[in-house]
This record gives structure tokens, C-alpha cells and sequence, in this order.
């Protein structure tokens, strides 16, 4: 007895092309990634060659800082390929430098670096070491023979900033300031022989000082200390020559 089998069914040629696309679409992708890989390999190699290697860097914007230090900062050697160099690492490692406010980076081929720095600005120094602030208070190592120009600051120097920012915007130079406690700052300014003192409002305070220095009243009293604490007036002190007022006081006020 024979057993009937069923016959086999063939695939539909609809079935055959679809299954055909697919095999060729694969296979096309294959090869596109491929090439592109191929590609990008090729070029790679390209820009590595020697006339892509990095020869030159130059900085701009320095003032203080030597280009050499900040090349070993960098970790910058000669003859490394310009495309190998990450512009933001570069700007990253410079940017740690405590001297400098910010920091740019770009390669320009074919052996180029283009560095571009802002340094701070020192304001002040701080008395009894060899750092300097600028004026927003960040604080940095001064350059040799930096400090002697620059006003000396003893105590908390963060006090001290809006006394600073007001007498660089009003172009006034201040030997040193004294920073006694927040509402207790006194200043020596460069041309007079004075200790001025002022209280919660140091920017208010200086402005009443150049009033009280242009009125004349310094020179007629010859007073040693002012006080501006008070609002809407000051305090004179410590006279060099007695003057009697018309009320016949020590001590003058305005």
C-alpha cells in the first residue's frame, strides 16, 4: 500500500522578488557603510600626514602670562596632527589657569593654533602675601614688580570690591583700604595725607569723600581722619593745627 503524499507547494514569484529586494537591499547597505567607512578612513589618514601636523601656535591677548608655560599647561607638542586636537580639552586645561578670565581656541590648517586669551586684571593686592584680586574678587599670583602699583588690601577683601569698583569707575586712586569689618572699611586715598572712613554703603561713602576733598575743608582744618558713616554729612578728626569753629568746636563736620 503506498502512502499518497501531499504535493509541494512553490513560492509565488511575488514572494521571490520581494525576498529578492530585500537580500539586495542589505547587501547595498552593507556595501554603502562600507565605502563610507572606507571613506572616512581615507581621509583620515589624509589629514594626518605631515603637512597637516601641527608647527605654529600663536596667543593673543597676553600680558603677563609666558606662551611656553601655557604650551606644558596645554600639553601642546610639536608635530601633532591638527585634527587630533580637541579646541574645547585645549580651552578646558588653559581656562584652569587662575590668571586667565577666559579663553578661545581655533585650528586653522594646514599646521596652525590660534589661541586667544583674556587675562584678569588685578585691582588690588592682598597685604602680607603675593596674590592680587581683580575686581570681580577672583584671585590670582601677581607678575613680579606688579604689586607696587597697585592698592593694598588687609582683611576680607570681599568688603572691599564695591569700594574698589566705585573708585576705579570714578578714577580714583587709593593707596589701601582696611577692611575692619563689613561695616567698617578705611581707606587711604593717594593724594591726601587722610584716613577716611566709611560704613554699610562704601560706593556712597566715596562719593562723599571727593565732595568733602574738593570743599576745602580738609585744607582749613588740616584734619588727619573723615568720617563718612553719617548720611548726609561727615565727621573730621584728629587735627593737625587747632581751628576753631564759629561755634568755637574742635572738631568740624559738613
Amino acid at each position: 500500500m503506498t502512502r499518497k503524499t501531499k504535493p509541494t507547494r512553490r513560492p509565488s514569484r511575488a514572494w521571490i522578488a520581494i525576498t529578492a529586494l530585500g537580500v539586495l537591499g542589505v547587501c547595498g547597505f552593507a556595501l554603502h557603510a562600507r565605502s563610507g567607512h572606507a571613506a572616512r578612513t581615507w581621509l583620515s589618514d589624509k589629514l594626518r600626514a605631515p603637512r597637516f601636523r601641527l608647527e605654529a601656535v600663536e596667543f593673543l591677548g597676553l600680558e603677563t602670562l609666558a606662551p611656553m608655560k601655557l604650551l606644558k599647561r596645554a600639553g601642546l607638542g610639536s608635530h601633532v596632527p591638527l585634527i587630533d586636537l580637541d579646541p574645547d580639552v585645549l580651552i578646558g586645561k588653559l581656562s584652569s589657569h587662575p590668571r586667565v578670565a577666559s579663553c578661545v581656541a581655533a585650528r586653522i590648517p594646514p599646521r596652525r593654533l590660534v589661541v586667544e586669551i583674556e587675562e584678569r586684571v588685578p585691582v588690588a593686592r592682598i597685604t602680607g602675601t603675593h596674590d592680587g584680586v581683580d575686581i570681580d574678587g577672583a584671585r590670582f599670583p601677581l607678575a613680579a614688580g606688579e604689586a607696587a602699583s597697585l592698592t593694598s588690601v588687609r582683611g576680607d577683601v570681599r568688603w572691599a570690591l564695591p569700594l574698589l569698583r566705585t573708585a576705579q569707575e570714578l578714577e580714583v586712586e587709593l593707596v589701601a583700604v582696611d577692611v575692619r569689618a563689613r561695616d567698617d572699611l578705611r581707606f587711604q586715598p593717594a593724594d591726601r595725607d587722610v584716613e577716611v572712613r566709611v560704613g554699610l554703603d562704601p560706593a556712597m561713602s566715596l562719593r562723599g569723600w571727593l565732595r568733602i576733598r574738593d570743599s576745602g575743608l580738609l585744607q582749613s582744618y588740616a584734619a588727619r581722619r573723615v568720617d563718612l558713616r553719617f548720611q548726609g554729612g561727615a565727621l573730621l578728626r584728629d587735627f593737625r593745627k587747632t581751628k576753631k569753629s564759629k561755634g568755637g568746636g574742635q572738631d568740624g563736620s559738613s
